[in-house]
């Protein structure tokens, strides 16, 4: 059950989880941005170093296990930044984390939170950022086909 636990809060670090969520970060100004929408989209591929998991309470999940990811961000194999993520269980039958993060890019960084559940595509909210991203809003979809972390970060301005 750890892995299992391990893998979904890694989705949302990745969840870098916020910068755009395995291969590769792009930053804002290289992303694809539409004028008619106003929508700025990176394309980030989140590598897991280090992990800490909590166990709390009896073996297996529980109401308050808490795990903690770092690593680097990549956009076509170069790296662009790094995250951090902590996902603290909230509903042990239901297997949902409260996840919160920090995506760090090169010129600033973006804040993401949100419910993470046990798919392997979900969504989390852009909750701010700092120096080009100050006053970011926006979503961040993680999806995890074959074994591999991609980031779609989508900033609304």
């Amino acid at each position: 059950m750890i892995s299992m636990t391990r893998s979904t809060c890694s989705a949302a670090v990745a969840a870098l989880s916020i910068g755009a969520l395995g291969a590769g970060v792009a930053v804002a100004t290289n992303g694809s941005a539409s004028a008619s929408t106003g929508t700025t989209t990176m394309h980030l591929v989140a590598h897991q170093s280090q992990e800490a998991f909590e166990d709390l309470g009896t073996t297996g999940p529980g109401l308050g296990d808490t795990v903690i990811l770092t690593g680097r961000l990549t956009r076509d194999g170069t790296r662009v930044g790094h995250f951090h993520n902590v996902g603290v269980e909230v509903d042990a039958a239901a297997h949902l984390f409260q996840a919160s993060g920090t995506l760090r890019l090169r010129h600033g960084s973006l804040e993401f939170a949100g419910i993470v559940s046990q798919t392997p595509e979900f969504v989390l909210a852009i909750t701010g950022g700092t120096g080009r991203y100050q006053g970011a809003a926006g979503q961040i979809t993680f999806d995890f086909p074959d074994q591999r972390q991609l980031l779609t970060v989508t900033l609304q301005s």
